[in-house]
């Protein structure tokens, strides 16, 4: 076998073998791109629900969401002012 055969049949397996490579490599991208679109789908789904849940957040915890929830418990507002007239002990001793 001659040297320029031998250099041949190296360099037409070394072609085939990056040929082979080159089909993998596009195979796995290909399917990386769809994991991709449904990652950022999930992303995008999530993102929305979270806004949500903090609109729900923000009513609930509101003034005037307590304050009717409170008065349909039965509770009242009472705007008088409790004052205590007798001095502590510890206050008289100063």
């Amino acid at each position: 076998m001659s040297r320029s055969h031998l250099l041949t049949k190296i360099s037409l397996l070394t072609i085939i073998g990056l040929f082979l490579v080159q089909i993998f490599v596009s195979n796995q991208l290909a399917t990386s791109g769809v994991q991709i679109n449904r990652i950022q789908e999930q992303i995008s789904l999530l993102t929305k629900e979270n806004q949500l849940l903090k609109e729900q957040i923000d009513q609930k915890t509101s003034l005037s969401f307590i304050s009717s929830q409170a008065a349909q418990l039965g509770f009242d507002q009472t705007p008088s002012t409790i004052a205590l007239h007798n001095p502590s002990p510890l206050a008289l001793n100063q």
